[in-house]
Order: C-alpha cells, then structure tokens, then sequence
C-alpha cells in the first residue's frame, strides 16, 4: 500500500492488491455552493440535543479535524468518539491516559453552521448485529467510560493546578 494525507489531516492507505472497506466512522456529505470566507463548523448531537463534538475549519479553535470547504461536494468522518481526557501540557507520561468513549447505538444530529445559516440532519448509530449486548448494556459500558474519563481530566486538572501553584511559591 501507500498512504496519502488529504487537505484535511485525512490518512489515507491506498491497497495496491486487495479492495477497500469503507472507512472508520460516520461518513458526512455536505454541499457548499461557494467557498465560504467565514469559520464553517459542524456538531455533532446526541438524542438530547447536547453537543458531543464541534469540528470548524477554523485553526484557532481547538479541533480534531478542520472541515474542508471545497466548492461543491465535501465529505467529513466522525470517528463517533467523546472528547478525551483533558491532559497535563507538556507531561509525556499523561499523553498513553486518552479516553474518549465512543457513542452508543442511539440517534444523533449533525449541525452545519455557514455564514450565521444552520441545516441539521438526523443519523443513526446501531450495533453489530453479531454482538449480543443490549441497549441498557452499551449505556452502561458509556456512562462508565464518561464516569472514568471525567475522573482522569479532574486529576489532570488538579496536577495543572498544583504546578502553577508550586511555581507561584517558587517566584516569590
């Protein structure tokens, strides 16, 4: 195989001898008529109506992956992960604890913001037809994975919040 990056960080592996899955994700299409100038943003909803994930293509917004705003047809994957953890800036030992939970059978939304105008779609996520977990199952398996996740970003912040407290004491 070779592997190409597209325009939008998007690794791509080209198999030279066998076919090609489909990739990872929720795969979303969206038509631009025009190169917008302004930020373009798309969030992801879960069934309540609160934001999972906001992708943009603008750099100064923390992102994932930037939106690309070709003029015409445009293609985004949702990898259909939660955010991380937060991290501790700067600590090798605190980059291997990233867990960002992946979404559980269940409907979702996908927002897309241009020029102050809005479109929502409605997209499902449902399970591998040979797992034999129930609904209640994946939600518990999630609602654990947030629990665990929350934990580690409120000791990570707590670390932060230490350090710039110990460099304080050491300036003075």
């Amino acid at each position: 195989f070779h592997e190409i990056h597209s325009s939008n960080g998007e690794k791509i592996r080209r198999y030279l001898d066998v076919g090609e899955n489909p990739p990872d994700g929720v795969i979303i299409h969206y038509f631009l008529r025009n190169k917008p100038a302004e930020v373009v943003s798309l969030s992801i909803l879960d069934d309540k109506d609160d934001v999972i994930k906001t992708f943009t293509n603008d750099s100064i917004i923390d992102s994932d992956m930037y939106l690309s705003l070709n003029s015409g047809m445009n293609r985004f994957i949702w990898d259909t992960r939660h955010p991380d953890a937060h991290k501790v800036p700067d600590d090798k030992s605190t980059e291997q604890i990233v867990i960002a939970p992946l979404a559980p059978p269940g409907t979702y939304q996908v927002v897309l913001m241009v020029a102050g105008q809005s479109q929502t779609e409605t997209f499902g996520i449902v399970k591998d037809p040979r797992v034999v977990a129930t609904q209640e199952d994946f939600q518990a398996q999630f609602d654990l994975l947030i629990k665990v996740r929350d934990k580690v970003s409120e000791t990570n912040d707590s670390i932060v919040k230490l350090r710039s407290v110990k460099q304080q004491v050491d300036e003075w």
